[in-house]
């Protein structure tokens, strides 16, 4: 018996780790993990931004830039950031950088259908993405 235990004792860094890894995946949510379109940030219509969103990050178009960010969508919670973006220069630059602000700040989000919507700490609705 001390022999098994001996054995068992030798593993068990790589059984949590991947105990870890299979709870990690499982918390992704499956739904959020799509292409999305950008409807609204703070309740202003948004043209051309896009958000995909991937396990560990998202990355889109903010409407002038590409940008990416690492990201974690958990049981209804979120945390994203920092956005990192190109440099272009455009006509809708501030409606961008009011849309990169926002998903920094973004800490829930809900899925309803072909919809989504990223919320602030206090359940301030901040970004509708739509399907």
């Amino acid at each position: 018996q001390l022999k098994g235990i001996a054995v068992i004792s030798r593993r068990p860094k790589f059984i949590i780790s991947l105990v870890a890894l299979a709870c990690a995946l499982s918390s992704f949510p499956a739904r959020a993990a799509a292409l999305w379109k950008v409807v609204s940030v703070e309740e202003r219509m948004m043209v051309d931004a896009t958000v995909e969103i991937t396990a560990g990050k998202i990355s889109g178009k903010g409407g002038c830039n590409s940008y990416s960010a690492p990201a974690k969508f958990v049981r209804g919670m979120t945390e994203i950031g920092p956005v990192v973006a190109t440099k272009m220069a455009c006509d809708q630059l501030e409606s961008e950088q009011a849309f990169f602000l926002a998903l920094e700040r973004a800490r829930a989000f809900r899925v309803e259908g072909s919809n989504m919507t990223l919320f602030d700490a206090g359940g301030k609705p901040l970004i509708l993405l739509s399907r």
